[in-house]
């Protein structure tokens, strides 16, 4: 297969599964799995991303729609001809959908998942950056939009703003703490100072949650801050009395017991 291939290409019979609708469970609790290789949030039915909007009319309020007929680069050179195969074909499924009303959200969303999958990173930044322009509340696309700049291009400002907006659009989903601290503590290591406080924001604003307690008893364990991992740990435990949850509430001990 060449370099590079057509958006417009005919529509085949393999459908790629992005993932949505998939939940991590544990002891802990449960909350929505970020893959964040993928750049998608799994999410149930909001993750499913049905934004249906129409911008609205008067100046300065048209957004010029990415060119569906622009071509895709194929910017992971480990993908197999099949695998390329696959997307290729989706994408086409897409942008026949998208020629026809060029308003599904939920369509440009994925266009631009299977975009960043083959690795066209400038092609997915461009769809996605264009549904936030036509819905600035869509927390799945700036978590998207996150993951896209820390994992693929490397811009790690860029992707401290968009998880920060995520966040700010929807507080409760315990993911996106999780893996704003991972990414502060793994990735844009000049800001690390800021990860445990990723976690105690996250711990705030979600009472009922136990994973997070847990991640920030762990991170001062491994950080050697003991007397912090000890006061989590019981919190933790607490969180999880609170919650009925006696598999986590025994697991956590033991945790502890181990300091």
């Amino acid at each position: 297969m060449n370099k590079k291939a057509y958006y417009g290409l005919a529509a085949g019979l393999v459908v790629i599964a992005v993932g949505f609708g998939v939940y991590k469970s544990g002891i802990f609790g449960s909350h929505e799995n970020i893959d964040k290789n993928k750049g998608v949030i799994n999410k149930g039915v909001e993750g499913e991303g049905q934004f249906q909007v129409t911008p609205e009319t008067g100046e300065g309020s048209q957004v010029k729609q990415p060119n569906l007929d622009r071509q895709v680069v194929v910017g992971d050179a480990t993908l197999s001809e099949a695998t390329k195969k696959v997307i290729f074909s989706r994408i086409g499924e897409l942008v026949g959908q998208l020629k026809k009303d060029g308003k599904k959200t939920d369509v440009w969303t994925e266009l631009g998942l299977n975009l960043k999958m083959i690795g066209d990173y400038r092609g997915a930044e461009e769809v996605w950056q264009y549904v936030l322009a036509l819905q600035p509340g869509n927390h799945i696309v700036q978590w998207n939009l996150g993951n896209l700049y820390a994992e693929a291009l490397k811009d790690y400002p860029r992707a401290e703003a968009m998880y920060k907006k995520a966040i700010a659009a929807k507080s409760d989903e315990v993911g996106f703490y999780q893996g704003f601290y991972e990414f502060y503590r793994y990735q844009y290591t000049a800001k690390i100072d800021k990860a445990d406080d990723v976690l105690k924001d996250g711990i705030a604003k979600n009472v009922g949650d136990i994973s997070l307690v847990v991640s920030l008893a762990r991170y001062y364990r491994e950080t050697n801050q003991i007397e912090l991992a000890k006061e989590y740990y019981q919190k933790a435990i607490e969180r999880a009395h609170t919650a009925k949850n006696v598999a986590a509430e025994k697991a956590i001990q033991e945790e502890l017991q181990t300091l």
